[in-house]
């Protein structure tokens, strides 16, 4: 699979999940999360590598969607349990295909990852909420600024166990190996 196919397989499943979620139709999220990772697997040259990749970011996001439920910040539509639902892990897993591809600069370049992770974690939690699909029980300073911290960590770390499988040197601001 491209790297754009890649990006735009990813998006798609975001779109459905989110989507499926807030109409009650949680089976969106699930097939398309589905669709989306068999087509890449089939087509992937790191096939066991995108697989783990895949199984420990839908593990990093139990834990972070889980302690952000937990801590009162985020609320789950179509699931009553605390810890995130099935829709959401399917994002977290399909994202995880994404690492070695459309996101494997990210693997270069932790500070911009974490930047990035701070900016766009919150405004997908807030596109999500405006969509139906979760409500931010904290939308205001604080609470965008934890899902900013918690996002700032969780992507730099996902792209740094993928790095560490490559053995691949990380990039310093001025393009300079660390």
């Amino acid at each position: 699979m491209s790297t754009v196919l890649n990006g735009i397989g990813y998006q798609l499943v975001w779109f459905a999940a989110v989507l499926g979620a807030a109409r009650g139709l949680v089976a969106w999220g699930l097939a398309a999360a589905a669709l989306f990772g068999v087509l890449h697997l089939a087509t992937s040259a790191r096939r066991s590598e995108d697989a783990r990749l895949a199984l420990l970011a839908a593990v990093l996001g139990s834990v972070l969607d889980g302690g952000l439920s937990l801590s009162g910040l985020v609320e789950y539509r179509a699931t009553a349990s605390p810890w995130p639902p099935a829709w959401l892990l399917a994002i977290w897993a399909a994202f995880g295909l994404t690492v070695n591809h459309s996101f494997a600069w990210s693997q270069r370049h932790l500070a911009a990852t974490a930047a990035v992770g701070a900016l766009g974690g919150p405004l997908a939690y807030l596109a999500a909420a405006r969509l139906g699909a979760i409500s931010v029980l904290t939308p205001t300073a604080y609470g965008v600024m934890a899902l900013a911290v918690a996002w700032s960590v969780a992507l730099p770390l996902l792209a740094a166990v993928a790095r560490s499988r490559r053995h691949l040197p990380c990039r310093r601001p001025g393009g300079m190996p660390a």
